[in-house]
């Protein structure tokens, strides 16, 4: 806003960057913001970037809370809840097989 400001003043561009020490480019680009919007901001960088199913939480989330079985992180067999697989050497070779069934 200064260096609007300051152009707008009657000062030139490379007297405006010196005194800020900005590159006279900032200030030209800067200027040129201030004549056509009338304020001076920056640029969003990333953004908002909405979540892909956002759309379809409601239909979502009802089922899941209306369900009344407990939801696990491991697959369930026989009914029961499934267990964590392991993860170690040593327990993957206990188990007789390299990776747990699912």
């Amino acid at each position: 806003m200064r260096v609007a400001k300051a152009v707008e003043s009657g000062k030139t561009t490379r007297e405006v960057s010196a005194h800020y020490q900005v590159s006279s480019a900032f200030v030209s680009k800067v200027h040129q913001l201030w004549k056509k919007t009338g304020h001076v901001q920056g640029k969003q960088i990333d953004g908002y970037r909405r979540a892909l199913l956002e759309p379809y939480e409601a239909a979502i989330s009802a089922p899941l809370a209306n369900s009344s079985a407990k939801m696990s992180r491991w697959p369930v067999s026989n009914g029961k809840p499934g267990r964590k697989p392991a993860t170690c050497r040593s327990a993957c070779f206990k188990t007789k097989r390299a990776y747990p069934r699912i």
